[in-house]
């Protein structure tokens, strides 16, 4: 049986996809014919999908687009923000991780190290200059 796969270009839940069936909201982008697994890369049209969710019931799969850096440009990258260096997507929850490890990239599902590096800087704010005494000479 086939998998009918819709485009989420926002948040979507499983209530949003389910309209579907009468037409009412989102429009099916392709079928597939193999059983996805969340996080999967699937290319429809010479684009390339990321499986973000599945209804089982319905045969149903939500993706949103993605797209890989070229080969010869993935390189380690040094940024304030935990940016994937394949898909160029940005980890909104990486303060939660640990100083350092390995993981999928929740935007491609691609394998990246990492280490977080922590730097301290001060604002410092002039208040009231230190007064000044002169001698009687």
């Amino acid at each position: 049986m086939s998998w009918k796969v819709f485009l989420l270009n926002s948040p979507v839940n499983y209530e949003d996809i389910s309209k579907s069936r009468t037409g009412d909201n989102l429009k099916p982008i392709g079928l597939i014919n193999t059983k996805p697994k969340i996080s999967d890369n699937l290319q429809i049209n010479n684009k390339i999908y990321h499986v973000c969710m599945l209804v089982f019931e319905e045969k149903y799969i939500g993706v949103r687009e993605i797209s890989f850096v070229d080969e010869d440009e993935v390189d380690e990258t040094v940024e304030e923000n935990f940016t994937c260096p394949y898909c160029q997507y940005i980890d909104p929850d990486a303060f939660e991780l640990e100083d350092e490890g390995e993981r999928n990239c929740p935007g491609c599902g691609s394998e990246i190290k990492y280490i977080r590096r922590v730097s301290v800087e001060y604002v410092v704010e002039p208040v009231k200059r230190a007064k000044i005494w002169r001698s009687d000479k």
